[in-house]
This record gives C-alpha cells, structure tokens and sequence, in this order.
C-alpha cells in the first residue's frame, strides 16, 4: 500500500503549516524599536498568527550584528500563561538550550507590556518540510540516506536537554520548527511550545471523556496538531515523550516523504516495503505508540539507536568524530537587566556532565541494501554477454567441422 495513495484505515491529516501563516495584518510597524530595546529596529514581518506576530529585527547602529527573529505574543490567553507559568522555562531556555549547535538559541526576552517577545537568533534558509518536499522526487533509498543524518542530530538535541534535571521539553516539534542551516537541521521555538496546549496551574485535569470532547474545537483553532500526543491535547503536564511522540511522527514522514500522514496500521508493511531498517521501523512504531509508557523514555534513546545504527553500516564512520559545525551567537547588546527589572532569580541545576552530546554524521552513502535496480541490471547485462559468447563459440566449431569435411571429401593427388 502506497503511502501516499488513499487509505481509509488511516487518519489523513492537512499539508502541515508554519507556524505563522502571514496572514494577520501587523501590529508593528517597520522601523520602529523593539519595545523595551531602542537598540534594534523592526525590519520586516515575517509571518502572524493566533500566537502572535513574527518580525526581523536588525541593530540600530551595528551593522555587524546578525539579524535576529523577535516573535511577540499578542494572543492574550498565550500571553497570561508566557508571563506567568512559563517565565522559569524560557529562562531555562536562555541558560541552556541554546549551547547545542542543533539549536536556535533564545538570545533574549522581555516578558513585559501588553507584547512580550522573544528573541530569536535568525536563520536564513528553507525548513525540514521544504525538505521533504524536495526528497519525496527521490529514490527511497536516497530518501533514507538524507533521513537517518537529519533524525541523529535532531534526536541528538531532543535527548540532551531532554536529560537535564529537570528535563526541557519542546511540544511543538514539526518540520515547519526545524530549520536547515545548509544540511544541518537547527531546532527552533524552544521555549512557546507549550503556550496553546497547557492548561493554567491549578486547573483539575479533565478526564478523557472530556478531553475527548474538546478536541475537535481545538484542531479548528490550533491549526494541524498531528505531532501532539494525545495526553498532550488533554492537557497533562509535559514529557520528554511528549517530544518522543513528534519524533516518530517526523521520522516516518522523512522515510516516506509525505507530510500529510500519519503512522497507521500499516506502518510496519510500508516502511519495510520501501526498505527501511528493521530497528527504525520498530523505533518509529514505538515511538508514535497512543499509549505514552510504550514510547522510548526520551530523544536520547533515538539517538543512542540511530548512532548504533550508523557504526553497524558504515564502519569506516565514527559519528562520534563527525562534528557539526559550531554556531557562534553573537553577544547580546543589551543584557535583560540593563533595561528593565530584572526577572525573578531562580537557583538552577547545571546541566550532568554525563549527558551524551550527539552530533550529526557526514553526509554518507548508505549501504542499507535497498533495491534500485541496478543489480538487476547488471545480471541481466552479464547473462546476455555469456549468450552471445557461446553461440560466436558454437558457430566457429560449426566452421571449422565445415572446413574439415570439406578438406576430407576432395580426391587424393
């Protein structure tokens, strides 16, 4: 079965969207300050949505400094909930997310007035979905060998903030939040994936009955949720798994470049039919699994497998070795501090030194053994060549018997 051909048994789902769609009119203008950081001028709008608004934001007066995302949230419920519930996580954020080179680093915030932004460094560039919409032209093979690269560095990431004490966690990972700075995937948004889809604190959690209920009004609000668990939706607290969840999601999107489905109940037939690694295939399915203790504890578990993976067939690769390149943030021009008053100090675990850095390999070859016909090809190739060698054999017997008889029946003398 196709995986892209109509299947009834499977949830289909809409060709997933940005983030913001640039559909809003502005509520800034171009030229104007940042509000709270004179320093750097509104250049552009990027996109808007029911979040917010998402603006380029150049320095003032140093042309040197990079450009930079600011992304204000104007939604006043997202806005409560970024302002009260959220605050420690986006400084959590700041602090240590950002040190992973597959990660866009929050640079700065202002969580004040009636738009709080954050500050994104900007990346020029298309995004992973982009991508998938060019690897879907591909081979299947190929595809694979663009995927399993992609999936190690973005679970390299996943896993290594999502074992920081407390973990961090994304929920809102979907192609459109992955940026491709070249052929490095960055992960985006850290820090707002939660805003639309938590409940506030001190709410009673609702049972499933009712979160049941309350779904279909919010996929007409909240544009495609197909990366989100279903706990998720029912607004339980968040979980590395909720991220695993995505994942999955993702990965089995890249293999069968299509991103508008969803595993089914033939994942297992459609990935080992376009001859995806029996350890991927059973990780996708584990990790897209409706019952969240059945998925793999966190990202790190994807990429502990995926650079397994990758020793077991490529030898002569070390993706330990394989480095990715290192971003360089440029300095904030102003610190938070020196601006307004300081947010509320919080005493913060340091990251474990033991947490595993995974880096993304080289672009490589793969050797998966997927049928492309090329194999076929030269077999048949090198059975017509025998052929014809053995009848140009038999006719030159055939003459020189001819020439033989030929010699015997003429008269002696």
């Amino acid at each position: 079965m196709s995986s892209t051909s109509f299947d009834a048994t499977r949830a289909r789902v809409p060709e997933d969207t940005p983030l913001f769609p640039p559909r809003v009119p502005p509520v800034f203008a171009s030229g104007g300050p940042v509000p709270g950081l004179s320093s750097w001028l509104l250049e552009r709008k990027l996109g808007g949505g029911g979040f917010g608004e998402v603006w380029l934001a150049k320095h003032a007066w140093d042309p040197e400094l990079r450009p930079r995302a600011v992304k204000f949230c104007t939604d006043p419920a997202a806005r409560h909930r970024l302002v009260t519930h959220e605050k420690n996580v986006v400084l959590r954020v700041m602090k240590y997310a950002g040190k992973h080179p597959n990660i866009i680093p929050l640079l700065d915030c202002n969580l004040e007035g009636d738009a709080p932004w954050l500050m994104y460094e900007f990346v020029e560039g298309g995004t992973l979905a982009g991508a998938v919409g060019q690897w879907r032209k591909l081979p299947p093979h190929k595809r694979i060998d663009l995927a399993v690269p992609a999936l190690h560095a973005i679970a390299g990431a996943l896993g290594a903030v999502h074992r920081f004490d407390p973990p961090l966690v994304h929920r809102d990972m979907k192609p459109h939040n992955i940026l491709m700075a070249g052929s490095v995937p960055r992960i985006t948004d850290f820090g707002i994936g939660g805003l639309a889809l938590r409940p506030a604190e001190g709410t009673v959690p609702e049972s499933a009955t009712e979160g049941a209920a309350r779904l279909p009004d919010e996929l007409r609000t909240a544009g495609t949720r197909i990366y989100a668990p279903p706990e998720q939706l029912f607004g339980n607290a968040p979980s590395p798994r909720d991220d695993v969840y995505a994942l999955g999601i993702i990965a089995y999107q890249l293999f069968t470049g299509d991103l508008t489905t969803a595993p089914g109940p033939d994942t297992d037939y459609e990935l080992r039919r376009l001859r995806v690694p029996g350890e991927l295939v059973t990780l996708v399915m584990m990790s897209a699994a409706i019952n969240p203790d059945r998925r793999p504890a966190d990202a790190g578990v994807w990429a502990d497998v995926l650079e397994a993976f990758l020793r077991k067939t490529h030898r002569d690769t070390d993706p330990t070795t394989s480095r990715v390149p290192t971003v360089t943030v440029p300095a904030l021009a102003e610190p938070v501090s020196s601006r307004s008053e300081p947010l509320p100090a919080r005493t913060e675990p340091a990251p474990a030194e033991t947490v595993p850095h995974h880096p993304s390999p080289p672009r490589i070859k793969a050797h998966w053994g997927v049928w492309d016909g090329s194999q076929s090809v030269r077999r048949k190739n090198t059975q017509t060549s025998a052929a014809w060698v053995l009848i140009a054999s038999l006719l030159i017997v055939i003459g020189l018997f001819a020439t033989f008889l030929v010699l015997m029946s003429r008269p002696a003398g």
